[in-house]
Formats: C-alpha cells, structure tokens, sequence
C-alpha cells in the first residue's frame, strides 16, 4: 500500500536527538525553577541545524528556533511538549537514564496514601437517597 504522491517522511530520530537539550533544559527548568538562559541558546541551536520538517514537529521546532515570538504560552508549552514526546521515542527505553545522567532527577508524581482517595458518589446514587 503506498500513500500520496506528496507525502513527506518526518525523520523523527532527527528530530529527537536534536531535542535533547532541550528536554534537559525544560526539566531541569521544571524540577528547579530556574533556566539556564545559554543552555537553552544551545538546545535552540541545535534544533535549528535540522532540514526544514513538516507538520506539527516541524510546528513545534520552528516556534522554538526563533524563540516563541507572537506564539501564546500554551502554543511555547505545547511544542516543548511535542519535541520532548519526539526525545523519548527517538532515544528508546534509555531516555529516562541519558536525562538522570545530566544531573537533573526524572519527574514523579507524588504517591496517594491507601485510603486517601475515594470515589466520588455520582449525583442520585447517594446511599440511601431516592431513586
């Protein structure tokens, strides 16, 4: 089965190892607070050695590149997300131990105590109450 005549291949293991400065860059942003302005120049330049792309990875690399000028703080944060998604894939299972190993710890969710979290009783369900 062949597709279009004018279908264009995303390289997305280019792309994702041209990501990797900056997934380290927003998680280390994310765990600590605070960015390091030259290191995200650095994960901006690197991103902007790739050939043009297509579609939204090519969205999301462009907006980065020229550093998110005229783009919302939800467009900034939706493609840092699609270009660390893009990272994880193109680094395969060890992507978590390559981002421990730049010094900045993976991040976790907090653990829920047993019996902290209930569900809640939808409305007209509540014990006792009419049907």
């Amino acid at each position: 089965m062949s597709g279009p005549a004018d279908a264009v291949v995303v390289d997305l293991g280019a792309v994702g190892r041209a990501s990797v400065a900056l997934v380290r860059w927003y998680r280390g942003l994310v765990a600590t607070g605070e960015g390091d302005v030259d290191e995200l120049g650095r994960a901006r330049t690197e991103l902007a050695t790739l050939p043009a792309q297509p579609g939204r990875l090519g969205w999301a690399v462009r907006l980065i590149v020229r550093g998110g000028d005229d783009a919302t703080d939800e467009e900034i944060v939706a493609a840092v997300s699609l270009l660390c998604d893009a990272a994880s894939r193109a680094a395969g299972p060890s992507a978590p131990i390559a981002i421990q190993s730049a010094g900045v710890a993976p991040l976790r969710r907090p653990r829920c105590q047993a019996g902290t979290v209930t569900q809640p009783t939808l409305p007209g369900l509540e014990p006792g109450g009419a049907a």
